[in-house]
């Protein structure tokens, strides 16, 4: 489903074209991009939406886990102080940990 969302800024008007798409209530597919016209909008969100229908276009689906996440930032940093080790050490014996880093979303 495509959606064209109009923003006034000082420049001028934008719009913001969204395609999601969604199977069994998931989102498996998410993108979006701003144009200075209307009609780009709606050209590049039907383009989209038809790649998507005939299987050009697929979201890239990343299954890290917050455990590993945190695993890599350890492994990354150099001497990280006894609270901020401790934290991160702690993350793993939360569910949290299990969760994928990508399905979290701003509110």
């Amino acid at each position: 489903m495509d959606t064209i969302i109009e923003r006034k800024s000082a420049t001028g008007t934008k719009y913001k074209a969204q395609v999601i798409q969604k199977k069994g209530g998931k989102i498996v597919f998410s993108k979006s991009k701003t144009f200075n016209r209307k009609a780009s909008a709606n050209d590049w969100s039907n383009r989209i939406e038809k790649e998507f229908d005939e299987g050009h276009v697929m979201q890239s689906k990343n299954d890290t886990t917050v455990a590993s996440l945190e695993m890599q930032v350890s492994s990354k940093q150099r001497e990280a102080g006894k609270t901020k080790s401790q934290v991160l050490k702690a993350i793993n014996s939360f569910a949290i940990a299990e969760y994928e880093a990508t399905s979290f979303y701003v509110s």
